[in-house]
């Protein structure tokens, strides 16, 4: 689990190798039409502290035998203090921001806040755009509890700024870093994309092996022959209906007793137009934090559930066998079993006769064939089959007297 000393120092050199060749190449072969370079750096906002939410909580007993009630400390102040963020398209600064903050002398497992923004296609602004606009993936947020980086990977007029690799060399190492567990809420569904962009733009098999390692071994003890990508859904925390999630919000809202600035139209930004405004900066970041925030706090409540460590080992019992139907799966497998749910999803939308309602408003009974019904059947089979894994569920109201809102 823990990397030796001596495969540390040669990650760093492999890094500095990568690093050294992407500078090489964008000199040389795309020098012409490499973006202007950028670094800022700002300090987010200070958020909004909300007032506390009571929860029940199951009564303990004392060293006297007698019982009472206990409640978590409340949060840290300094949730709601403003942080720093570097935001960039320089591949040099946030390498060296990643140095700084993720790859210390230690090699204990890390959590990593991840997120990732993409310019969406909206037809309200088509006559905006143009032939050299980006659409997709732009922005990978990365951060601590502490400290926030915003970099680009995509800007109008140039697409992809790493052309061949889609992302940096040390971007890929820490996806592939099993000692750093990215984490979001819904983390698959960006990492999916992130996996499909990199091969539309003719990224190397060999360099998304982050997406695609993770197979089952068929041997006797039937386990990974390596994990697959190392990712911690959150929206399970707190959640009182099987399979259902909590927004990311929410879970800041009752676990950190802040709240984080939330917007549709910030949301549906156009983050390759670089570089962005400090709004949206702001936002994107946030997320990034939210995410690392709340499991630090956990980890302060509950670490024999929320520490790194814990959080690793639990992970790894989900890599397990090719039989448990909730393994955690490789990210080419989660997009492909995607894709296949969608077709099947299809098929069965189009053979399941319309709902019709008479002049009374009360729904008709339809009629199939027997082919159709038992053809039906199977596709609701193959759908549930298909279906996503769910986030992790954790019981946090009662064990720990955190609501969630």
């Amino acid at each position: 689990m823990v990397l030796s000393v001596f495969q540390s120092i040669g990650r760093y050199r492999r890094l500095l190798v990568g690093l050294l060749a992407t500078a090489s190449s964008s000199s040389t072969k795309q020098k012409s039409r490499s973006p202007k370079l950028f670094t800022y750096q700002r300090r987010l906002p200070p958020l909004e502290r909300l007032p506390a939410v009571s929860a029940s909580v199951s009564p303990v007993s004392d060293q006297t035998g007698k019982t009472k009630q206990v409640l978590p400390p409340p949060p840290n102040a300094s949730y709601a203090n403003s942080i720093g963020v570097v935001y960039t398209n320089d591949v040099d600064v946030a390498f060296r921001w990643a140095q700084k903050h993720l790859w210390s002398d230690t090699e204990a497992p890390k959590i990593l806040g991840w997120d990732m923004e993409s310019s969406p296609r909206l037809p309200w602004r088509e006559s905006s755009y143009g032939s050299d606009t980006h659409f997709g993936p732009a922005t990978i947020q990365l951060s601590t509890p502490t400290d926030s980086m915003v970099f680009q990977i995509a800007q109008d007029g140039f697409g992809p700024i790493h052309e061949t690799t889609g992302l940096p060399g040390f971007l890929h190492d820490i996806l592939d870093d099993p000692n750093l567990i990215k984490t979001g809420v819904g983390i698959d569904e960006d990492m999916v994309e992130l996996y499909r962009w990199c091969r539309g733009i003719g990224v190397e098999e060999e360099r998304l092996s982050w997406a695609t390692r993770g197979g089952v071994d068929t041997g006797v003890a039937d386990r990974p022959v390596e994990p697959p990508l190392r990712r911690f859904d959150l929206g399970g925390i707190g959640s009182s209906k099987p399979g259902g999630t909590i927004g990311l919000a929410r879970l800041v809202a009752g676990i950190l007793g802040v709240g984080i600035p939330k917007s549709s139209k910030l949301a549906r930004s156009h983050w390759s137009a670089a570089p962005l405004r400090a709004r949206e900066v702001d936002y994107a970041a946030r997320d990034a934090w939210a995410a690392a925030a709340v499991l630090h706090r956990l980890c302060e409540l509950d670490p024999s559930r929320f520490s790194p460590i814990s959080i690793l080992q639990r992970l790894a019992e989900l890599e397990g066998s090719k039989g448990t139907k909730n393994r955690i799966r490789p990210i080419g497998e989660v997009s492909d079993r995607a894709v296949q749910r969608k077709a099947v999803k299809l098929e069965w939308k189009a053979l399941k006769p319309p709902r019709r309602r008479n002049e009374d408003g009360i729904e008709v009974p339809q009629t199939t064939t027997e082919a159709d019904t038992e053809r039906l059947g199977i596709l609701a089979e193959q759908m549930k089959a298909l279906a996503p894994m769910q986030p992790i569920p954790y019981e946090i109201e009662e064990s720990l007297g955190v609501k969630i809102p």
